[in-house]
Protein backbone atom coordinates (compact mmCIF):
# COMPACT_ATOMS: atom_id res chain seq x y z
CA UNK A 1 0.00 0.00 0.00
CA UNK A 2 2.57 2.33 0.70
CA UNK A 3 4.61 1.58 -2.13
CA UNK A 4 1.48 2.01 -4.23
CA UNK A 5 1.14 5.56 -2.86
CA UNK A 6 4.65 6.56 -3.33
CA UNK A 7 3.92 5.75 -7.55
CA UNK A 8 0.83 8.05 -7.37
CA UNK A 9 2.72 10.49 -5.32
CA UNK A 10 5.48 10.75 -8.11
CA UNK A 11 3.50 10.21 -11.16
CA UNK A 12 1.49 13.72 -9.71
CA UNK A 13 5.04 15.03 -9.62
CA UNK A 14 6.14 14.25 -13.06
CA UNK A 15 3.56 15.05 -14.63
CA UNK A 16 2.89 18.63 -12.90
CA UNK A 17 6.83 18.89 -13.90
CA UNK A 18 6.34 18.26 -17.57
CA UNK A 19 3.13 20.41 -17.48
CA UNK A 20 5.15 23.55 -16.19
CA UNK A 21 7.73 22.64 -19.06
CA UNK A 22 6.48 23.99 -22.40
CA UNK A 23 8.67 21.49 -24.69
CA UNK A 24 8.14 19.58 -27.76
CA UNK A 25 4.71 17.99 -27.87
CA UNK A 26 3.76 14.79 -30.47
CA UNK A 27 1.55 17.08 -31.98
CA UNK A 28 4.08 19.72 -33.55
CA UNK A 29 6.38 16.80 -35.36
CA UNK A 30 4.67 17.90 -38.75
CA UNK A 31 6.19 21.24 -38.05
CA UNK A 32 9.50 20.03 -38.07
CA UNK A 33 11.85 18.87 -40.98
CA UNK A 34 13.47 15.49 -40.77
CA UNK A 35 16.90 16.23 -39.27
CA UNK A 36 20.01 14.23 -38.50
CA UNK A 37 18.66 15.14 -34.66
CA UNK A 38 15.64 14.98 -33.23
CA UNK A 39 16.33 18.63 -31.75
CA UNK A 40 18.44 21.34 -32.14
CA UNK A 41 21.01 21.65 -29.08
CA UNK A 42 22.69 24.53 -30.21
CA UNK A 43 19.64 27.25 -30.49
CA UNK A 44 20.98 30.64 -31.79
CA UNK A 45 18.51 33.33 -31.22
CA UNK A 46 18.96 37.40 -33.14
CA UNK A 47 18.10 39.78 -30.98
CA UNK A 48 17.70 43.32 -32.87
CA UNK A 49 19.42 46.15 -31.34
CA UNK A 50 17.97 49.98 -30.97
CA UNK A 51 19.77 53.56 -31.27
CA UNK A 52 21.19 54.47 -28.03
CA UNK A 53 20.41 56.29 -25.39
CA UNK A 54 21.45 59.47 -24.01
CA UNK A 55 21.71 58.09 -20.28
CA UNK A 56 24.02 55.58 -21.30
CA UNK A 57 26.95 58.45 -22.11
CA UNK A 58 29.81 58.36 -21.91
CA UNK A 59 30.09 54.80 -21.83
CA UNK A 60 28.55 54.30 -24.96
CA UNK A 61 28.70 56.66 -27.94
CA UNK A 62 25.34 58.05 -28.93
CA UNK A 63 25.82 57.13 -32.63
CA UNK A 64 25.87 53.22 -31.68
CA UNK A 65 23.26 51.14 -30.50
CA UNK A 66 22.93 48.42 -27.64
CA UNK A 67 20.83 45.60 -26.37
CA UNK A 68 19.86 45.39 -22.78
CA UNK A 69 21.39 42.28 -21.02
CA UNK A 70 17.89 40.84 -19.71
CA UNK A 71 17.13 39.98 -22.88
CA UNK A 72 20.59 37.80 -23.48
CA UNK A 73 20.43 36.29 -20.12
CA UNK A 74 16.87 35.45 -20.93
CA UNK A 75 17.97 33.42 -23.87
CA UNK A 76 21.03 31.99 -21.65
CA UNK A 77 18.85 30.98 -19.04
CA UNK A 78 16.84 28.31 -21.47
CA UNK A 79 19.96 26.95 -23.04
CA UNK A 80 19.73 29.58 -25.87
CA UNK A 81 23.00 31.46 -27.55
CA UNK A 82 22.21 35.36 -29.12
CA UNK A 83 24.01 37.05 -31.96
CA UNK A 84 23.31 40.88 -32.29
CA UNK A 85 20.81 41.95 -35.40
CA UNK A 86 22.52 45.42 -35.25
CA UNK A 87 19.35 48.24 -36.73
CA UNK A 88 21.69 49.52 -38.80
CA UNK A 89 22.69 46.42 -41.14
CA UNK A 90 21.34 46.22 -44.33
CA UNK A 91 18.60 44.47 -45.57
CA UNK A 92 21.15 41.88 -47.23
CA UNK A 93 23.03 41.14 -44.28
CA UNK A 94 20.19 40.70 -42.07
CA UNK A 95 19.14 38.27 -44.49
CA UNK A 96 22.51 36.57 -44.55
CA UNK A 97 22.26 36.35 -40.37
CA UNK A 98 18.28 35.50 -40.10
CA UNK A 99 19.40 31.69 -42.66
CA UNK A 100 21.87 31.19 -40.08
CA UNK A 101 20.29 31.39 -36.70
CA UNK A 102 17.31 29.88 -35.52
CA UNK A 103 14.80 32.98 -34.45
CA UNK A 104 14.23 36.29 -33.94
CA UNK A 105 13.66 38.31 -30.47
CA UNK A 106 12.39 41.68 -30.74
CA UNK A 107 12.86 43.67 -27.71
CA UNK A 108 11.06 46.52 -25.82
CA UNK A 109 12.10 50.28 -26.11
CA UNK A 110 10.92 53.48 -27.50
CA UNK A 111 11.19 54.06 -30.74
CA UNK A 112 8.64 55.50 -33.96
CA UNK A 113 7.38 52.00 -34.96
CA UNK A 114 7.78 53.35 -38.75
CA UNK A 115 10.14 56.44 -38.96
CA UNK A 116 12.94 54.21 -37.10
CA UNK A 117 15.87 52.10 -37.94
CA UNK A 118 14.39 49.86 -35.39
CA UNK A 119 11.46 49.36 -37.28
CA UNK A 120 12.69 49.09 -40.94
CA UNK A 121 14.64 46.08 -39.60
CA UNK A 122 11.63 45.15 -38.05
CA UNK A 123 9.72 44.52 -40.77
CA UNK A 124 12.48 43.15 -43.02
CA UNK A 125 12.40 40.01 -39.97
CA UNK A 126 8.82 39.98 -40.00
CA UNK A 127 8.59 39.16 -43.80
CA UNK A 128 11.25 36.84 -44.11
CA UNK A 129 10.05 34.84 -41.03
CA UNK A 130 6.52 34.37 -42.84
CA UNK A 131 8.75 33.48 -45.79
CA UNK A 132 10.30 30.44 -44.54
CA UNK A 133 7.45 29.64 -42.56
CA UNK A 134 6.10 29.79 -45.86
CA UNK A 135 8.27 27.69 -47.17
CA UNK A 136 8.31 24.72 -44.74
CA UNK A 137 11.32 25.54 -42.65
CA UNK A 138 9.88 26.16 -38.71
CA UNK A 139 10.97 29.86 -37.59
CA UNK A 140 9.87 31.38 -34.61
CA UNK A 141 9.60 35.07 -33.61
CA UNK A 142 9.08 36.93 -30.07
CA UNK A 143 7.87 40.29 -29.83
CA UNK A 144 8.72 42.01 -25.67
CA UNK A 145 6.71 44.98 -25.70
CA UNK A 146 7.44 47.63 -28.66
CA UNK A 147 8.79 44.50 -30.50
CA UNK A 148 4.57 43.41 -29.22
CA UNK A 149 3.78 46.80 -30.87
CA UNK A 150 5.64 47.10 -34.06
CA UNK A 151 4.46 43.14 -34.46
CA UNK A 152 0.93 44.12 -34.28
CA UNK A 153 1.44 46.76 -36.59
CA UNK A 154 3.28 45.28 -39.11
CA UNK A 155 0.00 42.84 -39.13
CA UNK A 156 -2.70 45.51 -39.38
CA UNK A 157 -0.82 47.73 -41.70
CA UNK A 158 -2.62 50.39 -41.13
CA UNK A 159 -3.47 53.12 -43.81
CA UNK A 160 -5.57 56.48 -44.00
CA UNK A 161 -7.74 57.19 -46.97
CA UNK A 162 -5.03 58.46 -48.93
CA UNK A 163 -3.09 55.09 -48.62
CA UNK A 164 -0.24 56.09 -46.21
CA UNK A 165 0.71 54.54 -42.51
CA UNK A 166 -0.90 55.55 -39.95
CA UNK A 167 -0.34 54.83 -36.19
CA UNK A 168 -3.25 53.13 -34.41
CA UNK A 169 -1.54 52.80 -30.79
CA UNK A 170 -3.57 54.33 -27.70
CA UNK A 171 -2.64 55.29 -24.77
CA UNK A 172 -3.05 53.47 -22.05
CA UNK A 173 -0.31 54.93 -19.00
CA UNK A 174 1.31 52.28 -18.28
CA UNK A 175 4.77 52.60 -17.35
CA UNK A 176 6.36 50.70 -14.97
CA UNK A 177 3.67 48.98 -13.97
CA UNK A 178 3.52 45.11 -12.12
CA UNK A 179 -0.28 43.79 -12.47
CA UNK A 180 -2.28 40.46 -13.35
CA UNK A 181 -3.16 39.88 -16.88
CA UNK A 182 -6.79 38.73 -17.91
CA UNK A 183 -7.04 35.59 -20.06
CA UNK A 184 -9.36 35.15 -23.08
CA UNK A 185 -10.65 32.46 -24.10
CA UNK A 186 -8.03 31.78 -26.47
CA UNK A 187 -5.69 31.14 -23.96
CA UNK A 188 -5.73 27.52 -22.56
CA UNK A 189 -5.82 26.12 -26.21
CA UNK A 190 -3.10 27.90 -27.09
CA UNK A 191 0.18 26.54 -28.46
CA UNK A 192 2.15 28.57 -25.71
CA UNK A 193 -0.07 28.05 -22.33
CA UNK A 194 -1.78 24.92 -23.25
CA UNK A 195 1.11 22.93 -21.71
CA UNK A 196 1.52 25.30 -18.32
CA UNK A 197 0.71 24.76 -15.03
CA UNK A 198 -2.58 25.19 -13.02
CA UNK A 199 -0.33 27.31 -10.25
CA UNK A 200 1.32 29.31 -13.59
CA UNK A 201 -2.08 30.77 -14.78
CA UNK A 202 -3.11 31.19 -11.09
CA UNK A 203 -0.41 33.34 -10.57
CA UNK A 204 -0.37 35.42 -13.31
CA UNK A 205 -4.44 36.11 -12.98
CA UNK A 206 -3.83 36.91 -9.55
CA UNK A 207 -0.74 38.16 -9.16
CA UNK A 208 1.20 41.10 -10.05
CA UNK A 209 4.25 38.92 -11.56
CA UNK A 210 4.09 40.86 -14.90
CA UNK A 211 6.11 43.91 -15.77
CA UNK A 212 4.60 46.20 -18.11
CA UNK A 213 6.57 49.40 -19.14
CA UNK A 214 4.40 51.40 -21.86
CA UNK A 215 2.60 54.17 -22.19
CA UNK A 216 0.79 52.95 -25.69
CA UNK A 217 -0.64 50.22 -26.61
CA UNK A 218 -2.85 48.20 -29.34
CA UNK A 219 -6.51 47.95 -27.96
CA UNK A 220 -8.98 44.95 -28.36
CA UNK A 221 -10.80 46.81 -30.59
CA UNK A 222 -8.29 47.22 -33.26
CA UNK A 223 -8.56 43.64 -33.72
CA UNK A 224 -12.58 44.38 -35.02
CA UNK A 225 -10.83 46.69 -37.58
CA UNK A 226 -7.97 45.76 -38.92
CA UNK A 227 -8.30 42.27 -40.97
CA UNK A 228 -4.64 41.86 -41.17
CA UNK A 229 -4.25 42.07 -37.26
CA UNK A 230 -6.99 39.23 -36.35
CA UNK A 231 -5.99 37.09 -39.45
CA UNK A 232 -2.71 37.30 -38.08
CA UNK A 233 -3.16 36.93 -34.36
CA UNK A 234 -5.42 35.27 -31.74
CA UNK A 235 -5.67 37.50 -28.83
CA UNK A 236 -4.25 35.66 -25.50
CA UNK A 237 -4.49 37.84 -22.79
CA UNK A 238 -5.23 41.73 -22.24
CA UNK A 239 -4.81 44.28 -19.41
CA UNK A 240 -5.80 47.52 -18.14
CA UNK A 241 -3.86 50.48 -17.91
CA UNK A 242 -3.75 53.01 -15.15
CA UNK A 243 -6.22 55.18 -16.82
CA UNK A 244 -8.98 52.26 -17.48
CA UNK A 245 -8.15 52.02 -21.01
CA UNK A 246 -7.98 47.75 -22.23
CA UNK A 247 -4.95 46.67 -23.50
CA UNK A 248 -3.49 43.56 -25.26
CA UNK A 249 -1.26 42.68 -23.37
CA UNK A 250 -0.52 38.73 -25.34
CA UNK A 251 -0.56 37.51 -28.94
CA UNK A 252 -0.24 33.91 -30.73
CA UNK A 253 0.29 33.44 -34.31
CA UNK A 254 -2.73 31.62 -35.63
CA UNK A 255 -0.42 30.61 -38.75
CA UNK A 256 3.00 31.64 -37.79
CA UNK A 257 5.07 30.51 -34.76
CA UNK A 258 5.22 34.09 -33.77
CA UNK A 259 4.48 35.28 -30.10
CA UNK A 260 4.53 38.45 -28.93
CA UNK A 261 3.91 40.11 -24.93
CA UNK A 262 3.27 43.60 -24.27
CA UNK A 263 5.05 42.73 -20.55
CA UNK A 264 8.94 41.87 -20.19
CA UNK A 265 9.32 38.43 -19.14
CA UNK A 266 13.42 38.76 -19.15
CA UNK A 267 12.88 41.92 -16.08
CA UNK A 268 11.93 39.20 -13.21
CA UNK A 269 15.17 37.48 -13.66
CA UNK A 270 17.94 39.82 -14.60
CA UNK A 271 16.83 43.57 -13.67
CA UNK A 272 17.59 44.60 -10.38
CA UNK A 273 17.90 48.47 -10.87
CA UNK A 274 15.30 50.28 -7.80
CA UNK A 275 14.19 52.32 -10.23
CA UNK A 276 11.28 50.39 -10.77
CA UNK A 277 10.09 47.91 -8.00
CA UNK A 278 10.72 44.57 -10.22
CA UNK A 279 8.71 41.47 -8.70
CA UNK A 280 12.03 38.98 -7.79
CA UNK A 281 9.42 36.68 -5.93
CA UNK A 282 9.37 33.02 -6.52
CA UNK A 283 6.08 33.10 -9.02
CA UNK A 284 7.28 35.93 -10.91
CA UNK A 285 10.56 33.80 -11.71
CA UNK A 286 8.36 31.09 -12.91
CA UNK A 287 6.60 32.98 -14.99
CA UNK A 288 9.67 34.61 -16.50
CA UNK A 289 10.84 31.15 -17.21
CA UNK A 290 8.18 29.87 -18.27
CA UNK A 291 8.44 32.56 -21.52
CA UNK A 292 11.51 31.88 -22.13
CA UNK A 293 11.37 28.00 -22.04
CA UNK A 294 9.09 27.94 -24.73
CA UNK A 295 10.78 30.45 -26.94
CA UNK A 296 13.95 28.78 -26.78
CA UNK A 297 12.59 25.23 -27.43
CA UNK A 298 10.62 26.81 -30.38
CA UNK A 299 13.50 27.53 -31.94
CA UNK A 300 15.31 23.73 -31.30
CA UNK A 301 12.77 22.80 -34.00
CA UNK A 302 14.87 24.80 -36.60
CA UNK A 303 18.24 23.46 -37.96
CA UNK A 304 19.75 26.85 -39.70
CA UNK A 305 23.67 27.03 -38.81
CA UNK A 306 26.09 28.73 -39.46
CA UNK A 307 28.49 27.47 -42.34
CA UNK A 308 31.74 27.11 -39.79
CA UNK A 309 32.75 27.07 -36.34
CA UNK A 310 34.90 30.15 -37.10
CA UNK A 311 32.03 32.21 -38.60
CA UNK A 312 29.74 31.33 -35.98
CA UNK A 313 31.97 32.49 -32.86
CA UNK A 314 32.53 35.86 -35.02
CA UNK A 315 28.80 36.58 -34.75
CA UNK A 316 27.90 35.59 -30.90
CA UNK A 317 27.03 38.35 -28.10
CA UNK A 318 30.40 36.35 -26.22
CA UNK A 319 32.01 38.90 -28.40
CA UNK A 320 30.86 42.13 -26.71
CA UNK A 321 31.26 43.58 -23.01
CA UNK A 322 28.29 44.43 -21.00
CA UNK A 323 28.30 48.30 -19.48
CA UNK A 324 26.81 48.95 -15.94
CA UNK A 325 23.87 50.90 -16.98
CA UNK A 326 21.90 50.92 -13.59
CA UNK A 327 22.59 53.76 -12.42
CA UNK A 328 21.33 55.55 -15.06
CA UNK A 329 18.70 53.59 -16.72
CA UNK A 330 16.18 50.97 -16.00
CA UNK A 331 18.42 48.06 -17.04
CA UNK A 332 21.02 46.90 -14.77
CA UNK A 333 23.49 46.08 -18.25
CA UNK A 334 23.59 46.86 -21.72
CA UNK A 335 25.98 45.65 -24.82
CA UNK A 336 27.19 48.64 -26.71
CA UNK A 337 27.72 48.43 -30.53
CA UNK A 338 29.36 51.15 -32.40
CA UNK A 339 32.76 50.96 -34.61
CA UNK A 340 31.85 51.17 -38.40
CA UNK A 341 32.66 47.87 -39.24
CA UNK A 342 29.65 46.62 -36.94
CA UNK A 343 26.98 48.86 -37.94
CA UNK A 344 27.72 49.86 -41.69
CA UNK A 345 28.05 45.71 -43.10
CA UNK A 346 26.70 45.43 -46.20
Amino acid sequence: MVKYLILVVLLFVSLSMAQEDPDYEEDDQDEQPQPKHKINTRPIIGILSQQSKPQFEPNINMSTSYIAASYVKWIEAAGGQSVPILNTYSKSHVLKIMSRINGVLLPGGNRDLYDSSYGRVSKIIFDEVKRYNDQGTYYPMFGTCLGFQVLCVLAADPRDDEGNKKHIRYFVDNKKKMMTVTFTEKALKSKLLKKASWNLIQAMSNQNVSIHNHNLGIVPQQFEKYKGLRDMFDMVATGFGKNGVQFVSIVEGKKYPIWATQFHPEKNQFEWTRSVDFNHEPDAIRVSQYFANFFVNQARKNFHEFESFEEEEKHMMFNYQMVYSGDKTSFQQVYGFGNHSESFIH
